[in-house]
């Protein structure tokens, strides 16, 4: 039975200082990522599921949030922010000059079983460096990820969410998307 003013299980609001502080780190990561010349990204919150599961492999897929629209399309909340910017920069960005930096900043939403600091809401950042398959570049995405992790505020939101900083590669998959011939390796 729902009772009035419930939200759904594995969400959460966030509020005054908890939310001024999560806005803090998010303006500051997108300061440390356009300091490194990187341009955001804001891809939409729904996709279609079929589009999103294919590359997110069976785990990801297994945790999207999906639901039929009224046109009777299977849609799904983005369960990554790097598959929808893998997405884009096939359909829509393959021709802008290689390399290509972009960052992110988002909620994310995945099926999970709540667990102690995982939620079937929360926040993803990342960069991704797009065409580029040296050493160069991993050193760059590495030492851009060292910065963020220092940038952020000394105090983070008191929810129960983690903050991690990782450095996620694309893959090969956005690579082949792009025909770029660094697909064997994408960043």
């Amino acid at each position: 039975m729902l009772i009035p003013g419930q939200i759904p299980y594995g969400v959460g609001d966030l509020f005054l200082e908890d939310a001024a502080h999560q806005r803090a780190l998010e303006t500051r990561l997108r300061q440390t990522f356009a300091g490194w010349a990187y341009s955001e990204i804001i891809p939409p919150t729904l996709e279609y599921a079929e589009v999103v599961a294919g590359p997110a492999g069976s785990q990801l897929a297994n945790t999207m949030i999906r639901f039929v629209d009224r046109d009777g399309q299977t849609l799904a909340l983005r369960p990554d922010l790097t598959i929808p910017t893998a997405r884009a920069v096939g359909t829509k960005l393959y021709a802008e000059p290689l390399p290509l930096r972009l960052f992110y900043i988002g909620n994310v939403f995945r099926y999970e079983e709540p667990q102690a600091g995982r939620r079937r809401e929360f926040s993803q950042a990342g960069c991704e460096l797009i065409g580029a398959s040296t050493v160069a570049a991993d050193v760059e995405v590495l030492s851009l990820t060292i910065a963020a992790a220092r940038r952020r505020p000394d105090r983070l939101p008191t929810d129960d969410r983690p903050h991690r900083v990782l450095p996620q590669p694309v893959g090969r998959a956005q690579a082949d998307a792009r025909g770029h011939p660094d697909a064997e390796r994408g960043h």
